[in-house]
């Protein structure tokens, strides 16, 4: 269906929200086409009920931790093509989708495609992005549209948007991202109840699950392996992704999601996020899924990758799950009975029978779980991984725990992707336990000294070194015999600023014999030497003129109480850019000028 400009009737005009998603550049604040052109949309939507566009919903029954299902719009829809100035506008889609919220998803590069609302601009609510190839979320009227040459329209029909589109599920909020959301009976982990285990808490992590039916939050933790190699590993729980087609690249983990203290925040506390992740093994059986990241961490973060244990005769008291129930800030749960191994089948809501002695059974002592909290980590005293949350029965009056047995999956299944023990023990080790590992900032110390003097030699005492290395600086002053020294503690190679000052009575040095020389220096008779035709330069224009012995005479007439456009001292060096290196300690040799001193008498 086409329309061209000059044949259409104006019949309404619509408001347009200002902000528009381009989804090749993702926020930006130039209008589309029809925006530009609202009368152009208002008069086919004038023509066509809204209310019947109503998009095809995921065929998928999705469990609890899912929070947005997939919709397919265009399966609801055909593309309508406007012609207007030898330029195209497709609108692929529109509909209303009420109070509820649409996220669309882009991969690829999508030059000319925008993602809006219609209606006025109170309605539109800005929120934190699910990640870089999400749109923000939008309500009520919602359109996509492509702008580009007509020569293309044919061709981006054809191959249809490269998009996905997700709605929020009833009781769900791309907004909230679950902050708030788990029942009252948590402990956080920094309250009293986690204090055996916030020590290395920060392994476990809140997982946005991404799939091609939809959207939900697990749980999950870094886990260490026996080469100590810091293999972004992460454990959590196969049932997360289990008869849904995963887009594991899309996945995205949340470190440090957490309430400071034991109190609930009111404000949602930040994280670091990274995104995508490949798998490496799983199975249903103890519903294992080991992922590694696609990244590995920032090198100034500090962050532990948990230990296990897969002795099958060691069954402790005083064990714990770290989650985040549905989505929420970082929980604890405790359970203070002797772990025990369930001897019976477990036949799952998800349609799946576990065997027998394949799960850890507790009845928790303190706080519960939820949707979301799937994958956590199942801690041993010593804060080893021994097994990952499956589910069970959750509430605040009452719950029963079953979580994946770390040694019955370490040699299940058949080849690597089904069992743990050939990404966990890569070096084949056959031990049983394996202790924490910490990634820490790789710590650099080096030295940088200097040395202070006048062009005669003289050590010039109680200059400031300020040394500017990103958001950090140091100072120092130089001793009595003009030196000075900084020991700089780094972690990335860095280019960083070195600046020199000195606090000065104006007049210290300056005398007549200081304009006799430059005076001197004019007339050919007694040309100054470079140190010298620096600090002659008191005006600051480049050159040494009369209009230095100017500044020089007023200065001493006490008409000026202080050099017009410069510092009294000018500080020499070869570059004031200093290179952090490792094993690469500096010595700085400075030289010190008190600006129109010509005959180098300042007291220092």
């Amino acid at each position: 269906m086409k329309f061209q400009l000059p044949l259409l009737k104006v019949l309404s005009v619509l408001l347009f929200s200002f902000f528009v998603v381009n989804l090749s550049a993702q926020y930006v604040s130039s209008p589309s086409i029809l925006q530009e052109n609202p009368e152009i949309l208002g008069s086919w939507l004038a023509e066509n009920e809204l209310s019947e566009l109503t998009p095809t919903t995921t065929r998928h029954i999705l469990p609890d931790h899912f929070f947005a299902e997939r919709i397919y719009p265009e399966e609801a829809f055909k593309p309508v093509v406007f012609e207007i100035d030898d330029q195209a506008a497709v609108l692929f889609w529109i509909m209303d989708v009420g109070e509820k919220e649409v996220v669309v998803l882009s991969e690829e590069i999508a030059d000319g495609f925008y993602f809006y609302n219609l209606g006025n601009q109170n309605r539109q609510r800005n929120s934190a992005n699910l990640s870089e190839k999400f749109s923000r979320p939008q309500s009520g009227s919602v359109l996509l549209e492509w702008n580009g040459p007509l020569d293309k329209v044919d061709d981006i029909i054809s191959n249809g948007p490269i998009h996905r589109v997700y709605r929020n599920l009833e009781g769900h909020s791309f907004r909230s991202t679950g902050f708030g959301a788990a029942l009252d009976c948590h402990f956080n982990i920094n309250c009293p109840e986690g204090e055996d285990f916030n020590q290395l808490a920060d392994a476990a992590n809140r997982i946005m699950v991404v799939v091609e039916e939809g959207i939900g939050f697990c749980s999950g933790a870094l886990i260490n392996n026996t080469a100590a190699d810091f293999t972004p590993y992460v454990l959590s729980a196969f049932h997360c992704m289990a008869n849904f087609t995963p887009l594991y690249h899309l996945w995205r983990f949340d470190f440090f999601y957490a309430s400071e203290d034991c109190n609930n925040p009111i404000s949602e506390p930040g994280f670091f996020s990274m995104t995508g992740a490949e798998f490496r093994a799983g199975h249903p059986d103890s519903d294992f899924l080991l992922l590694e990241l696609n990244n590995d961490f920032p090198s100034d973060f500090e962050i532990p990758f948990l230990g296990w244990d897969r002795r099958d005769d060691y069954l402790p008291q005083n064990t714990a799950i770290v989650h985040h129930p549905a989505g929420d800030i970082k929980k604890v749960s405790t359970y203070s009975e002797p772990l025990r191994v369930h001897n019976n089948l477990i036949n799952w809501n998800h349609g799946v029978q576990t065997p027998r002695r394949s799960h850890y059974r507790q009845q928790l002592t303190t706080g519960t779980f939820e949707p979301g909290s799937s994958g956590s980590p199942l801690l041993s005293p010593e804060s080893r991984i021994m097994g990952q949350l499956h589910g069970g029965v959750f509430g605040c009056d009452g719950n029963i725990a079953y979580s994946g047995i770390l040694y019955f999956s370490w040699d299940l299944g058949d080849d690597a992707s089904e069992r743990l023990s050939d990404w966990l023990d890569p070096l084949n080790t056959g031990q049983l336990t394996l202790d924490e590992l910490w990634l820490a900032p790789d710590v650099k110390d080096i030295e940088i000294a200097g040395k202070v003097s006048n062009p005669l030699n003289r050590n010039i005492p109680d200059v400031m070194v300020e040394l500017v290395c990103g958001d950090t600086t140091y100072f120092t002053l130089t001793d009595e015999d003009g030196e000075f020294v900084l020991n700089i503690t780094f972690i990335d190679e860095e280019d960083c600023t070195v600046n020199f000052s000195k606090q000065d009575e104006v007049m210290n040095g300056i005398n007549v014999l200081d304009i006799v020389l430059i005076r001197r220096d004019i007339l050919g008779l007694q040309i100054l030497d470079d140190w010298q035709r620096l600090a002659a330069d008191v005006n600051d224009d480049g050159v040494v003129n009369v209009l230095d012995i100017v500044v020089l005479r007023r200065l001493i007439l006490g008409i000026y109480d202080e050099l017009p456009n410069i510092d009294p001292w000018l500080f020499s060096l070869d570059s004031d850019v200093v290179e952090l290196r490792l094993d690469n300690d500096l010595f700085l040799e400075v030289t010190g000028l008190k600006m129109g001193d010509l005959d180098y008498n300042a007291d220092y």
